[in-house]
């Protein structure tokens, strides 16, 4: 593999897989000579993640840097997106995130075989390819069959609700009138309970006595 052809499939191994990709190598760009330069912290961190998932990414993106920097800087650049999006992945949804490394892990094996077998086709590489499918595709039946679960139980749920009400119509709406009711009763009994002892109903207020004025005169005496 030499020039544009290794720093497209290069670039291939490093894009994240969408969940039904086609499995073909992207069309060299011709602006991938033109790019800029990555930072050597874009290359440590892009390599690092490289070796420690697919060494042999990290293998032919050495070879890259030897044949073509621009495809080089472009398939670094690819792969550090890439690493971005898995690490955000691991904050916000860390229940996904093992299984989408674990999918770009085999997407990326899986056409490093087909970029081979484009040049020389082999039984065993083909044995390999259909296992690597094989995992790939049973991990990403993972998230839908746990929906699938949660969905299940969801409907379960609602089914026993909706038989409640329809063996009974009458009992549910006396049991719903019911707890409505005792709410407001609720609500009274804490009115009350918060009203002073002389303003409580059925109660006559008590009776104040005003003391005569001095010297006042007693009429009919």
């Amino acid at each position: 593999m030499r020039g544009s052809s290794l720093g497209a499939i290069v670039i291939a191994l490093a894009l994240v897989p969408p969940a039904a990709a086609e499995e073909r190598p992207p069309a060299p760009k011709r602006e991938a000579a033109t790019r800029r330069e990555p930072t050597a912290e874009q290359q440590a961190a892009a390599r690092a993640f490289a070796r420690e998932h697919h060494p042999e990414l990290e293998a032919l993106l050495a070879r890259l840097e030897r044949q073509s920097r621009g495809e080089f800087a472009a398939a670094i650049a690819e792969l550090d997106r890439t690493r971005e999006r898995l690490d955000k992945l691991a904050t916000s949804q860390p229940e996904r995130h093992a299984t989408e490394l674990e999918v770009w892990k085999l997407t990326s094996r899986i056409r490093l075989i087909l970029a081979r077998m484009a040049v020389q086709a082999d039984p065993q590489m083909e044995r390999e390819l259909r296992s690597l499918v094989n995992q790939r595709q049973e991990l990403r039946l993972r998230p839908l069959r746990a929906e699938q679960e949660r969905l299940e139980k969801r409907l379960t749920k609602v089914r026993g609700q909706v038989a409640a009400h329809d063996t009974d119509p009458a009992a549910a709406l006396d049991a719903e009138v019911a707890e409505l009711l005792a709410g407001v009763r609720a609500k009274q009994a804490a009115a009350a309970r918060k009203r002073p002892a002389r303003e409580q109903p059925g109660e006559p207020a008590p009776s104040v006595a005003v003391p005569a004025a001095a010297g006042r005169t007693t009429v009919g005496k």
